[in-house]
């Protein structure tokens, strides 16, 4: 029926491949402008961090152009949505967001638990040995934030390492996780924590994204 209204248009796709929409569960739309950058494991993902940390931009002009080129990648490659996690250098990220074709939700990007926290914090100057304890140092991700998944339906990135116990306590959260295939392997995570466990989360009722 709406085929045949005075108002629709017909468009020959007959060269190309209709798909849906694409959601982009994780990324970082406002390290854009560093491009591809080569891992070296021999340095460790520390290194990695000094890189993003010295080239990322803080500035609201350049964070805009960052996002703003992220997000014109993305409609090219067929996203329609995106999760994006952004620095703490205010709300700029939300900003371009809203006003683009593109829907979705932006975080703000803290460090991680555990060792490589305190060594980035340490870098920084930030770290205190009274923070161990409270930022669970010795408990996994999954495990710290467990109170906090139990409360909301989160978007939990990476997981890269994940228990039995990790698993369920994902699964009983109702926790989606944004599973990142080409990160793991640019990192080699998999020589670190084994292959990642996203069949074993699909097979315990975990929704697992890209």
């Amino acid at each position: 029926p709406a085929a045949s209204s005075p108002d629709a248009i017909e468009v020959d796709a007959s060269h190309a491949v209709a798909i849906p929409g694409l959601v982009n569960a994780h990324t970082h739309l406002d390290l854009t402008h560093i491009g591809p950058q080569s891992y070296r494991p021999e340095h460790g993902f520390i290194d990695w961090v000094d890189m993003i940390r010295s080239r990322r931009e803080t500035t609201p002009e350049a964070v805009r152009a960052s996002v703003q080129a992220g997000i014109e990648k993305s409609v090219r490659g067929g996203v329609v949505a995106v999760g994006d996690i952004a620095g703490v250098f205010g709300l700029e990220p939300l900003r371009v967001l809203v006003d683009s074709p593109l829907s979705g939700m932006v975080g703000i990007e803290l460090f991680g638990i555990g060792s490589r926290q305190q060594t980035i914090l340490g870098r920084m100057g930030a770290w205190d040995d009274s923070c161990a304890d409270p930022v669970g140092l010795r408990q996994s991700p999954v495990e710290y934030l467990s109170p906090i998944l139990a409360e909301s339906r989160s978007i939990v990135a990476h997981v890269n390492q994940a228990s039995d116990a990790d698993i369920e306590a994902l699964a009983r959260a109702g926790s989606t996780v944004a599973y990142c295939p080409r990160a793991s392997a640019y990192f080699r995570q998999t020589e670190a924590f084994g292959a990642h466990r996203y069949r074993d989360m699909l097979d315990a009722g975990v929704n697992v994204a890209l």
